[in-house]
């Protein structure tokens, strides 16, 4: 990391490498504290100014890494995040420049010490707030990809020995602002999403790709069969239905539609 290694400089420069320890990864709570270098405490501005972008960084990087790391991000791609971190980082400023009006004859160290505290809270609250937007803001929420979360009803449609076949099916959404699950139901079996990845288009096309398990009944004909698939389905924002197509391991295919639609409750914000 560019970060890490203008700090490791710094710390030859002042011969205090032996005294210190760095670990790699956002995701180590245990690394040492650098803000206890000698570097740091004995004025050296480049040195603050360089940890403090870091640390600020890392804040941010944390609650991103945490939502890939436990395979929630099957719609971040489609967030500007460049564009976030970079509000974040100009919020930062502001309360830096807050802190430092607020406290009259403090030293440097002791002010970018408490708005790096201040960034943890506000990384948190700003990733709150932005799914909160999402969530109830229509407009805000198409430029992103639309809310499909709730039970879904509809039509399966295969190739049977007598022609087409239908079957009865519900699609339960599992749907957050950065995550989306599927699970589908029928009288013989349910399947739900191994992995998920959206989509949108230039010409706000939505879809969602997507990998799913799906496991037969007990007591139905090759009851506790387990097999796999893949589908597309797409949202027709228009007329308010699912449309997709299937295929399965076992080298079968079909087409669903779903139209009709139980909402979740409005204050639902976490599913």
């Amino acid at each position: 990391m560019v970060c890490t290694d203008r700090l490791r400089h710094m710390a030859e420069k002042t011969s205090i490498q032996r005294h210190t320890k760095w670990r790699r990864g956002v995701s180590h709570h245990r690394r040492t504290e650098v803000w206890k270098w000698p570097a740091v405490k004995a004025g050296n501005h480049s040195a603050r100014r360089t940890l403090f972008g870091c640390k600020v960084f890392e804040n941010f990087a944390y609650v991103i890494h945490v939502i890939t790391r436990f395979g929630l991000a099957s719609m971040l791609h489609l967030w500007p995040l460049s564009k976030i971190l970079s509000g974040a980082l100009i919020l930062v400023g502001v309360v830096a420049v807050f802190v430092a009006t607020q406290s009259p004859g403090a030293s440097t160290y002791e002010i970018l010490t408490k708005v790096i505290r201040f960034s943890g809270v506000l990384s948190t609250l700003t990733i709150i707030a932005l799914g909160a937007a999402w969530r109830w803001v229509p407009h805000f929420q198409n430029s992103i990809f639309p809310y499909l979360g709730g039970r879904w009803i509809g039509q399966v449609y295969f190739p049977g020995e007598c022609g087409e076949e239908t079957r009865d099916v519900t699609l339960d959404v599992i749907q957050t602002a950065f995550s989306i699950k599927l699970i589908l139901k029928s009288d013989e079996s349910v399947s739900q999403t191994l992995a998920v990845q959206s989509s949108k288009s230039d010409t706000d096309e939505y879809k969602l790709y997507y990998v799913y398990e799906n496991k037969r009944k007990e007591g139905r004909s090759k009851g506790s069969r387990v097999y796999r698939g893949v589908a597309i389905l797409r949202f027709e924002l228009d007329q308010g239905e699912l449309h997709g197509d299937y295929f399965t391991e076992t080298h079968r295919s079909g087409r669903l539609i779903l139209g009709d639609r139980k909402r979740n409750n409005w204050w639902v914000f976490w599913r």
